[in-house]
């Protein structure tokens, strides 16, 4: 049996919308398959366990990227991802196509293979300590603050959180620690976060390693001047941006840092990210 989670909310409500023309496309390419709702965030990961427990072997995600996350986090054999949320960065990876037509028949010819995921501890909204699995990217500082802002595009997000004064952050990668004034720091085991803006362009989910870009102090007009690197992947020739890989990383500050996994709101620093090699399938093409 195939288990299916969909997100209704995903992409603005156009998983919701489309959900009655996918469910019977879906249906042809996988006849037995049973279906769960979520109804908030978080549920995603208590209905995929609900479908573990009835014998799912996979269980595929339909939503966005913070759908195929908490999916991720139920432990399942085998994920599967139909993006229909407004970024997809995390299917961009896996190179699933964005039109769902085409993502179910590309589920349909996909095999499952292994990749890296990513552990990360970090000080919960709630205050407690907590560990959650990460699948393309976390970051921090702008990156944690920008989704915060919700309903509005990655990008217009992170230019409004410019103007805020950069933290000291105090970084360690393995065996190489760092400490400056920082706008924003991304750790990728994929190469995109923000629907297309390749952070950590060096990055592969399946080589055992993270890929850990900072970006110092940098005026409005220096990103508007550079912004075709964001996007083009040239990023890490700018004199403003460090990069490291490593297995390893911890992040602390004296200032409240906010943390996101996966373009989802997760907490505050200190952050400890361990690499989990080949921790989890994934269905891909």
């Amino acid at each position: 049996m195939t288990g299916v989670v969909l997100n209704p909310s995903a992409g603005g409500g156009r998983a919701g919308r489309r959900w009655p023309e996918m469910e019977p496309a879906l249906r042809r390419v996988f006849p037995n398959i049973e279906i769960r709702v979520t109804a908030g965030r978080g549920e995603a990961t208590r209905l995929a366990r609900e479908l573990l427990n009835r014998g799912a072997a996979t269980i595929i995600a339909v939503g966005g990227d913070g759908t195929a996350n908490e999916v991720a986090n139920a432990g399942p054999p085998c994920l599967g991802v139909l993006p229909v949320g407004s970024a997809g960065d995390f299917a961009r990876t896996l190179g699933a196509p964005r039109d769902w037509r085409a993502g179910i028949e590309w589920l349909g010819r996909a095999r499952p293979v292994p990749i890296d995921a990513a552990q990360a501890t970090f000080t919960a909204l709630d205050g407690t300590r907590q560990t959650r699995r990460f699948l393309n990217m976390a970051s921090l500082a702008l990156g944690g603050r920008a989704v915060r802002r919700t309903g509005m595009p990655y990008l217009a997000a992170a230019l409004l959180e410019l103007r805020r004064p950069c933290p000291e952050i105090h970084l360690a990668v393995d065996g190489s620690e760092y400490l400056g004034s920082l706008l924003h720091v991304a750790v990728g085991n994929g190469r995109t976060q923000g629907a297309g803006m390749r952070v950590c362009p060096r990055a592969e989910v399946d080589d055992g390693w993270l890929d850990i870009t900072a970006i110092g102090p940098v005026s409005l007009f220096d990103v508007a001047m550079n912004l075709r690197k964001l996007y083009s992947g040239a990023l890490l020739g700018h004199r403003k941006v460090l990069y490291w890989r490593g297995r390893l990383i911890r992040a602390e500050s004296q200032a409240p840092v906010a943390v996101e996994l996966d373009g989802e709101p997760a907490g505050f620093l200190p952050l400890e990210i361990r690499v989990e090699p080949s921790a989890l399938r994934v269905l891909c093409a």
